[in-house]
C-alpha cells in the first residue's frame, strides 16, 4: 500500500520519501489533525502542507479545519497570526497532543531579548520592526480599506516613513543611532525598536534559520548581500548540523512544538531574531530530504496515545 502511494507521486516527492521508515509500530493507524481558522485545505505555501502531503503518503490520516473538540491521535495548532486566540483550541477531554498549544504569542515584545527603550543605555545602530511578524502584513490586511494606517503604507512607498509616520513596506528601518528614532515610534504599541546585531561574512550578511518539529530539525546558513535576510534574495546558503543549546531551551519556554527560528551568532552567542510557529516553504514540488526528515518529528507525539 505505502509503495501504491508513493508510485503516485512526482519523482522529486518519491526520492525524497523513499529513505524515511515511519513504521516504527507496524500497521498502527495514526490520525493528525491541522487545526485552522477556515474549512479549507492548508495552503501549499507553508511548510506544514509539504509535511502533511508526506505523512498521507506514509498511510498517516491528515484531517484540516476548526475543531470544538480533538479526536485525533494529534493535533497541530495553525493559525497564522502573531497572537492567536486561546478560544482557537479546541476541547481535549482525552489529552492528546496539541502542538504548539503553549505558543500563543509570538510578538517580538514576546521572544525578542533586543528590544531598546527610549532612555536605553545603547550607542550603536537600531532597526525598526513591527511587534507582529512578518512586517505586520497579515494584521494590515485586516484593516478597512478607508483606514488612515492603510492610508499612510500607502503613502509609505513614495514619501520618506519617518514623514508619514508608518515603516516603508516589507523592510525593516536601520538607524545610526537610537536619538535618530523618531518621537512617534515610541507611542506606537505596534512598533518596537531593537538593536541592530547583524552577522557578517565574507561581506555578506548571514542569517541562521532552524526548523524544527519534536526531535527532528534541520539548520540552514543563509547568505545576502543586503542587511534585510530574505530567501529571495539569497545569493546562496549551507546547511548547519546542530544549533547552540541556548536557542533549545528558549523554544521551550515559548512552548513551540513545531515551527522555525531565525538567528545570527554575535560574539560566540545565539541572538534570536524571529519566531514562526507558521513558517512558509521555497519549495517548488521536489521538496529537500531534509525537510522530508522533519515529517518524522510527528511519530512520538501520534504514537503517544497507542
Amino acid at each position: 500500500m505505502r509503495e501504491q502511494r508513493l508510485s503516485r507521486l512526482p519523482t522529486g516527492w518519491r526520492k525524497a520519501f523513499a529513505p524515511l521508515n515511519f513504521r516504527s509500530k507496524p500497521r498502527v493507524s495514526r490520525h493528525v489533525h491541522i487545526i485552522t481558522l477556515s474549512e479549507r485545505q492548508l495552503p501549499r505555501n507553508y511548510v506544514l502542507s509539504l509535511l502533511a502531503e508526506s505523512w498521507r503518503a506514509q498511510g498517516i490520516s491528515v484531517t484540516v479545519g476548526p475543531i470544538g473538540r480533538l479526536e485525533a491521535d494529534v493535533g497541530i495548532l495553525h493559525v497564522d497570526a502573531t497572537t492567536v486566540p486561546a478560544g482557537c483550541l479546541p476541547a481535549n477531554p482525552l489529552g492528546r497532543p496539541i502542538l504548539n498549544a503553549g505558543a500563543l504569542d509570538i510578538s517580538k515584545r514576546r521572544i525578542s531579548g533586543n528590544l531598546l527603550a527610549r532612555n536605553s543605555d545603547h550607542a550603536g545602530p537600531v532597526i525598526v520592526k513591527t511587534n507582529a511578524n512578518c512586517f505586520g502584513t497579515r494584521e494590515s490586511k485586516q484593516l478597512s480599506r478607508f483606514s488612515p494606517k492603510r492610508l499612510r503604507k500607502r503613502l509609505a512607498k513614495i514619501l520618506p516613513w519617518q514623514w508619514v509616520r508608518e515603516l516603508p513596506r516589507g523592510t525593516y528601518p536601520i538607524l545610526d543611532s537610537l536619538p535618530e528614532v523618531p518621537d512617534w515610534v515610541w507611542q506606537r504599541e505596534d512598533l518596537v525598536v531593537e538593536r541592530f546585531l547583524p552577522e557578517i561574512e565574507n561581506g555578506e550578511f548571514v542569517l541562521r534559520s532552524w526548523l524544527f518539529l519534536g526531535d527532528q530539525d534541520y539548520v540552514v546558513k543563509v547568505y545576502c548581500p543586503e542587511p534585510i535576510v530574505k530567501a529571495g534574495r539569497a545569493s546562496h546558503h549551507e546547511p548547519l548540523d546542530s544549533v547552540p543549546q541556548s536557542l533549545r531551551a528558549r523554544r521551550a519556554q515559548l512552548g513551540m512544538d513545531y515551527g522555525k527560528f531565525d538567528y545570527v551568532m554575535i560574539g560566540g552567542e545565539a541572538v534570536l531574531l524571529d519566531a514562526n510557529t507558521t513558517p512558509a516553504s521555497s519549495a517548488d514540488g521536489s521538496p529537500s530530504s531534509r525537510l522530508m526528515h522533519v515529517a518524522a518529528g510527528i511519530l512520538p507525539y501520534a504514537d503517544a496515545s497507542k
